[in-house]
């Protein structure tokens, strides 16, 4: 029995699994990327002047229109977070305490808006 059908699903499903390890691939390479960022000072600045402006360390809730957008800087900053665990949680953690650090050092400031 020949299923033209079936032919496209299989095709379908080939693609979609070749995509998945062209995904994948990416993935893993962004992971060593974002390590190599934190692993020297300057990039490690960058990351915690990154998670700093997404308000990851601070309310979001303004009590107006402009929740939403700083939810969508934080949700980014959660990205970053996630990236740099993936990473290595030891940069990660140390990424994170020194940002605490300068944020508590810098006082809790409103949110931009």
């Amino acid at each position: 029995m020949n299923n033209p059908y079936a032919t496209n699903l299989l095709d379908e499903a080939a693609e979609f699994d070749r995509l998945n390890e062209l995904d994948a691939k990416k993935l893993r390479q962004l992971v060593i990327d974002v390590e190599n960022v934190a692993s020297n000072p300057s990039g490690k600045r960058v990351l915690q002047h990154l998670l700093d402006r997404a308000h990851v360390f601070q309310s979001s809730m303004t009590g107006n229109a402009w929740t939403n957008f700083l939810e969508g800087e934080r949700q980014m900053g959660l990205h970053l977070l996630a990236m740099l665990a993936m990473a290595s949680p030891a940069i990660c953690a140390d990424v994170v305490t020194d940002a605490l650090r300068n944020y508590k050092e810098d006082g809790d400031p409103a949110p931009d808006k």
